[in-house]
């Protein structure tokens, strides 16, 4: 009796480790993934600032769908989101993308990290028009296999953005 107790602890020890070893392994391909998704988002960031659509047209898949910030938009294209940004680098001759937090996104079933990219982003831009826009950014990245974007939620002001870019010289 004790040797089969004793056989059931050690196998039982045996399977935790297992476990936690597994669990560790796959959090760790996760963070990898991550790391990988957040050179690309930082890519796109720097890529407005230089307003350079090249990097987007590289970064993101042929089949993404971009979900803009501005009330009422619908589902954009990855073709029809560069022709949006390229438009809007012309309100502006400095675009910065400042103090970038970039984190995993979460599981909301079991609250595990994936490697979707949660972007924090205050942008500080200076309009033809005169105007000094400061607004904050968020977004959610989602990314496939080969780290290209897939999807892009994006949450920010953008009417307000606009309104000031676009008012009377001053």
């Amino acid at each position: 009796m004790k040797k089969l107790l004793f056989g059931l602890c050690v196998v039982s020890l045996f399977a935790c480790a297992t476990k936690e070893a597994k669990t560790t392994n796959d959090e760790s391909a996760v963070i990898a993934d991550f790391k990988e998704n957040s050179k690309v988002a930082l890519a796109l960031f720097h890529a407005f600032e230089n307003k350079d659509m090249k990097v987007f047209a590289e970064n993101i898949s042929d089949t993404a769908k971009i979900y803009g910030a501005k009330y009422g938009d619908s589902t954009f294209t990855k073709d029809q989101n560069i022709a949006n940004l390229s438009a809007l680098t012309k309100l502006f001759s400095v675009s910065k993308a400042n103090d970038i937090k970039l984190y995993p996104g979460v599981d909301s079933a079991t609250f595990k990290i994936v490697p979707t990219v949660r972007a924090y982003v205050r942008w500080t831009d200076d309009a033809l028009n005169g105007a000094k826009i400061e607004h904050k950014y968020y977004a959610v990245m989602e990314f496939n296999k080969d780290h290209k974007v897939v999807v892009i939620d994006e949450f920010f002001d953008v009417t307000g953005m606009l309104n000031a870019a676009t008012s009377p010289k001053k």
